[in-house]
């Protein structure tokens, strides 16, 4: 009997259920419209369309404003939205066409944007300002992310070495605010902090040799970012405290298809080309050699022209096609070459033959997927990089996973992030004998040919110098005199790197009322990075072998708590939370000493010492923080905010450990106000104040005194005290803020204004003062030190035309900034930043990163004096000869639509700004540049543009001329541009001013048939780094300058940024 029940129960609920699926089925419809604006008729392209249920689903409208939902309930809801219009929800009431006219939203700033500690905001009642980048900058997909953001953000200064194989970028907000210590800002990936360590050494910051490997906020894949907030002032990343004195850019990973319980497969596939371009330009009339007739030598019994092969400049014979021995004419080996004299002339492949097209291939899928109750998604990317230069090459690989499941009370959210990079042979930069471009513009011979260089190895491992000893056929003279074969130096001493990196977070959100939620999360930042680093027996270096080893652990828990209230006028949302932050590095550098033992044997036991570098150790830092902000607002009109932050760092004494951030600012929505508020031409107007305090903690172990490690001594332990005196009181650099501004909008969408204005003091500097030897150490840390900054950014924003087959979107983006170092200390008024190739200091009553060197001497009249050389005289005492930083910068982008067409272009621009040049410099020395052989000076001489004088020098470096007359006396072009080199340093100074075509893209979008398999398919051409449109100097590119650490403005050898050019296909599943 029971089971009989049972069995008619479960066929009664079979039954319903069916009648139920049946009933649903018959009033599922497809339904059809279009969407058009309310102003014009024009079609909305890109709307959303959706239905507002828990199994519903969604599109999009077509170029044509046309849109076709299936399986829609006749009884259900459809909501229309688009960016910058009135969201409209309509009942469907058994309708199967449903057009709709879409307004214009009057609150079009009612925008949520991330802000500190990734608290979504009302756009609208923010005091401070946060500029928002979309993902779009991004499609180019650079292998260093950064560079994406040149000229798209006001305020912000990129300077990136651009390249296929990355490499550093340098991001400044408004400006310098430490002078010794770190000025870029905080990078924070869906709500984790990442690490952003300038992996470089000292040499290669200051430019003068080593290799280029980046910092590592490289570690970014373009594929995975969604949008990006950039925090520009203290105002607005006062929450963030320490850690956020030079502002925050946020980054937003894409997360799961906002299409209800659709899976969502995304392809990306590209390809990028990338030429090395703007090379300054060589003289190709005089070859190499210190004098301008060959000698002779008796070879076999016959007489040979020979090439001064040992000299490393180009002062030699005219290029005039005289048959001489060149270096690969001396090599028994090479039996087709040996003993065979050819032409002396500018060689058919010149430097330009030795870079090569460098190829990049990149390749994305994405899954996505998610309801009202989760969203999960996967992104996996591969990019193989061929370099420019040879042996070099990049393989980075990344996983994305991030999720979110969503319930009543309990959410909870995960992100996580794996990326392994791997590359090799990255180009060498700066004053190393390896590095191509001193070859080919510093020290060099411009008949070289580059292309017979590449047989660079003789068959016993020696390796064939185009700057060999001599000319005999003996070992001594087959060495290499002062340069290596560049072919050699690319695949004999070359550098190879590993890291692998994993970053993200988990969490949990309690939301027990609809007005309080409380999230706690565990973000993490892990990686390690290994390098080994060779010199080949044989180079002109004495061969070595390194090993470097980087591992970094940080850890961020945290907790928040968030109370959102309205209730009649009035609104508060307020957060209350605390951060326990724990970081462990562990870097190890270890180099070969005396020469390796075994050729091609690369190991630190092949060598008969080792040492260690003094940096190698442990460095471990706490922080632990407490933090609140409340927001009020009242009728959607007035708001005030206020935020306060207590850190206690590991890194300072117990007694000066705990410091306090507070923050307050306001804003009023002009446009509410009863004169404004039904303007037909205003659309929105909002001013804004604020002022903040934050700080710049220091690194681990600055506070008592430590010993460095020595090699060992007879086999015992030896140490040594370093050569900085560290400080028990350090005290944290403070930088307080105020910051106004205007936001205005005008025509609803047409055109946008936000003008903004700071005021940035820090003070307490810490900064290592030189000491005298005798006190037992070089250096001394200090808190002393003032510096300010303060200026005004534009960004103006317009959408000129929209309509059904043609959109036109603009953005201007503008900043001054005007620093000023106001205090050293009362000990000195001038601080050496870097004095490697060129004094770069700090000076008092001047902006930061002045260059300082030997300036001409100038007569009353402003003419140069001339010294009885006939060469231009210098000054006896270094002079400043001009900051690094630029007077101001802008951008101008470009977005234009023609039916399924786009078309996009970048321009950015600096104004203003110095920088050195070592090329230049020392390329005028050598004779490689066209002005060290331009029109006969080589055989006529030349008389230098100036005046003769008796001059008379102070004690305090100023001077009197007197007796002047004009100069008459004749040099020779060597002693002429030999005067650059030991003459006065302002030759070498470059302004930094360009403009520069930075980046043009066209894209179409394939129209497909409704319910195909490939929903949509974007075919997408770029180029980056086209052309300067101007530029101040026209010999020395003005974006060779180094991109790492804290030095700025200093060229010692760079490649050029590249040209870059590529095509992206996007699929859609």
């Amino acid at each position: 009997m029971k089971s009989n029940q049972i069995l008619t129960i479960k066929n009664t609920l079979t039954l319903l259920f069916g009648i139920l699926v049946l009933s649903i089925s018959a009033q599922n419809n497809t339904i059809r419209g279009t969407v058009t604006y309310a102003t014009s008729g024009d079609p909305v392209i890109g709307a959303t369309v959706r239905l507002q249920s828990a199994t519903g689903s969604g599109t999009v409208t077509d170029v044509d404003g046309n849109y076709v939902l299936n399986n829609a309930p006749s009884n259900g809801t459809l909501e229309f939205s688009y960016v910058g219009m009135k969201t409209q929800s309509v009942q469907v009431n058994g309708r199967t066409v449903i057009d709709i006219v879409m307004a214009e939203d009057s609150e079009l700033l009612d925008e949520l944007v991330v802000t500190a500690l990734g608290i979504k905001r009302d756009k609208k009642a923010l005091g401070y300002a946060v500029q928002g980048v979309s993902s779009d900058v991004f499609k180019t997909r650079p292998t260093n992310a950064l560079s994406a953001l040149a000229g798209v953000v006001s305020g912000l200064q990129v300077i990136s070495s651009g390249g296929n194989m990355g490499g550093s970028s340098r991001v400044t907000l408004r400006g310098i605010n430490s002078i010794t210590g770190n000025n870029q800002p905080l990078y924070v990936i869906d709500g984790v902090p990442l690490d952003n360590t300038d992996l470089n050494t000292s040499l290669t910051i200051n430019g003068s040799a080593g290799k280029d490997v980046g910092s590592t906020i490289q570690d970014i894949n373009p594929d995975d970012v969604a949008e990006v907030s950039v925090l520009k002032g203290p105002s607005a990343a006062a929450l963030y405290g320490s850690r956020a004195a030079n502002g925050v850019i946020l980054i937003t990973t894409k997360r799961g298809t906002t299409e209800q319980g659709k899976i969502n497969v995304e392809l990306n596939t590209g390809i990028e080309f990338e030429n090395i371009a703007r090379l300054p330009e060589r003289q190709k009339l005089y070859g190499g050699g210190y004098n301008t007739t060959f000698s002779t030598a008796t070879i076999d019994g016959r007489e040979y022209k020979i090439v001064d092969y040992a000299s490393d400049e180009s002062w030699g014979p005219k290029l005039d096609g005289t048959p001489v021995l060149h270096w690969y004419n001396l090599d028994p080996e090479y039996p087709s070459d040996y003993l065979k004299p050819e032409p002396w002339v500018y060689p058919k492949h010149d430097v330009t033959y030795f870079f090569k097209t460098g190829v990049s291939n990149t390749n994305n899928i994405s899954l996505s997927q998610s309801s009202d109750k989760h969203s999960i998604r996967l992104s996996l990317t591969n990019r193989n990089v061929t370099g420019t230069v040879p042996n070099s090459s990049l393989d980075r690989n990344s996983v994305n996973i991030s999720g979110s499941t969503n319930g009543k009370y309990v959410s909870f959210f995960g992100t996580f992030n794996y990326l392994k990079n791997k590359s090799l042979g990255r180009p060498w930069t700066g004053a190393s004998n390896r590095n191509i471009i001193l070859e080919a513009y510093q020290w060099g011979m411009v008949q070289i040919d580059y292309k017979k260089l590449q047989e660079y190895k003789r068959p016993d491992g020696t390796p064939r110098a185009w700057n060999r000893t001599g000319y005999r056929n003996t070992v001594e003279d087959e060495r290499t005199k002062y340069i290596d074969n560049p072919y050699w130096s690319a695949y004999e001493s070359y550098l190879e790197e590993d890291r692998d990196r994993l970053y993200g977070n988990v969490g949990i959100e309690i939301t027990p009322s609809d007005w309080l939620s409380v999230t706690g999360r565990i973000n993490g930042d892990v990686y390690q990075y290994n390098s080994q680093d060779r010199i080949a027996v044989y180079s002109r270096s004495q061969s070595s072998y390194s090993e470097y080893s980087q591992k970094y652990n940080e850890f961020n828990y945290e907790l928040l708590a968030t109370i959102t209230k309205n209730w009649g006028d009035h609104s508060l949302v307020s957060n209350i939370g605390t951060n326990y932050l724990q970081r462990k590095r562990r870097i190890s550098d270890v180099v070969t000493s005396g020469g390796l033992i075994v050729p091609n044997f690369y190991s630190l036991t092949n060598a008969t010492s080792t040492i260690i570098n003094p940096i190698t150790g442990f460095y471990d830092k706490a922080l632990a923080s407490v933090y609140g902000s409340a927001s009020y607002g009242w009728r959607s009109t007035v708001y005030v905010e206020g935020t306060l932050r207590n850190d206690w760092s590991s890194t300072l004494p117990k007694g000066n450990n705990s410091y306090l951030y507070p923050s307050l600012t306001s804003s009023v929505i002009l446009s509410e106000l009863s004169g404004l508020k039904n303007s037909n031409w205003l659309s929105f107007a909002k001013l804004r104040l604020g002022w903040a305090q934050v700080g710049n903690d220091t690194d681990p172990y600055q506070l008592y005194k430590v010993y460095e490690s020595l090699p060992a001594i007879n086999g015992n332990i030896a140490y040594t005290l370093p050569s900085q005196l560290n400080n028990l009181n350090l005290k944290p650099e403070i930088t307080s803020s105020v910051e106004t501004g205007l936001q205005l909008q005008f025509l609803g969408n047409l055109i946008g204004l936000d003008v903004t204005y700071y005021n940035n003091t820090s003070r307490n500097q810490i900064i290592s003062l030189p000491t005298s030897d005798a006190f037992g150490y070089t250096t001394k840390l200090i808190n002393a030190g003032e510096i300010n900054n303060r200026g005004f950014e534009v960004t103006l924003t317009a959408n000129p035309v929209q309509t059904k087959n043609f959109g036109w979107s603009s953005i201007i983006n503008f900043s001054k900034n005007k620093n000023k170092i106001v205090k050293l200390s009362d000990a000195v008024s001038k601080l050496d930043l870097s004095n490697t190739l060129v004094s770069l200091s700090a000076q008092e009553g001047e902006s930061y990163g002045q260059l300082f060197g030997y300036d001409f001497v100038f007569a009353p009249d402003g003419r140069k004096v001339v010294g009885s050389d006939g060469l231009y005289m210098r000054t006896q005492q270094l002079q400043p000869l001009g900051s690094v930083l630029p007077n101001y910068l802008w951008g101008f982008q470009n977005q234009f639509r023609f039916k399924n067409f786009n078309l996009g272009f970048l321009i950015d621009s600096r104004v203003g700004g110095k920088f050195f040049s070592q090329t230049y410099k020392v390329a005028m020395y050598s004779g490689i540049l066209p002005e060290t052989a331009a029109n006969g000076i080589r055989e006529t001489g030349v008389i230098i543009d100036g005046v003769k004088a008796d001059v008379a020098f102070n004690a305090d470096g100023t001077y009197t001329v007197s007796n002047m007359a004009e100069n008459t006396t004749k040099v020779s072009a060597q002693a002429w541009a030999r005067n650059h080199y030991n003459g006065p340093t302002t030759f070498d100074i470059f302004d930094a001013t360009f403009i520069k075509f930075r980046e043009l893209t066209l894209g179409y979008d394939f129209k497909l048939p409704q319910g195909s398999f490939i929903q949509n398919i974007n075919a997408s051409l770029y180029a980056r780094n086209l052309f300067y449109i101007y530029r101040t100097s026209k010999i020395i590119d003005p974006e060779l300058t180094n991109s790492g650490g804290n030095v700025q403005g200093i060229e010692g050898g760079n490649l050029p940024t590249p040209i870059t050019y590529g095509l992206n296909l996007n699929f859609r599943f």
